[in-house]
């Protein structure tokens, strides 16, 4: 199961994430990301240079990420966050179905979280937040893998 969201939103979650470890706890922000890139001096940068640093090496990462998996060999079941979170219930009932696993509505719902922890992130906001001149070096880097292309603005620049 490969779980997949826009591009302009998942850039906006990255850029919120390393903003919000930034403010709770500066020392440790400034040596990794997540997935291991080193992190500039976020707290001296302004928000076009936050901007940029996202968009030129969060999108080349995330890209190469969907290649990967969209390249793999293997079969494959793509959960779009978009329309997972959008009924939390129905998507998990057909991943258990694409892993060949017996369930019925309860065992759905019984998986689903109800104690307030669910994820709520909204559709577009990466779009309508990002500045201009962010979105046109996005659209840039997806041209640079030439082949996968249409497969990457089809996928990951919806609404674009």
């Amino acid at each position: 199961v490969v779980t997949c969201r826009t591009l302009f939103d998942s850039l906006l979650s990255l850029k919120e994430s390393t903003e919000s470890a930034y403010s709770t706890n500066p020392l440790h922000c400034r040596k990794t990301t997540h997935i291991g890139v080193l992190l500039p001096p976020w707290g001296d940068m302004s928000e076009s240079q936050k901007w940029g640093w996202v968009v030129d090496n969060m999108t080349p990462w995330y890209i190469s990420f969907y290649v990967s998996w969209k390249d793999c060999g293997f079969p494959t079941h793509w959960v779009w966050y978009e329309d997972y979170f959008s009924n939390q219930e129905q998507g998990l009932t057909k991943i258990l179905e694409w892993a060949g696993i017996p369930q019925d509505r309860q065992t759905a719902s019984a998986w689903c979280p109800t104690d307030g922890k669910l994820s709520v992130g909204r559709v577009g906001r990466g779009l309508q937040q990002m500045p201009e001149w962010a979105k046109i070096r996005v659209m840039r880097h997806t041209e640079e893998w030439g082949s996968w292309y249409e497969d990457i603005t089809r996928d990951l620049c919806k609404n674009a």
